[in-house]
């Protein structure tokens, strides 16, 4: 299981020198989990 945090979100919709990670980490095929708290962080900042 891998939790997601808001950096990982961040460069997945933001093109950026880790979003090659970043989809990398969302394609993989672990179980993946996040929270509210990271999604509040993301499109509040």
């Amino acid at each position: 299981m891998i939790f997601i945090d808001s950096s990982v979100l961040y460069n997945y919709l933001v093109e950026t020198k880790l979003t090659e990670y970043a989809v990398n980490i969302l394609d993989s095929g672990e179980g993946k989990l996040t929270s509210d708290t990271v999604i509040d962080e993301l499109f509040t900042s």
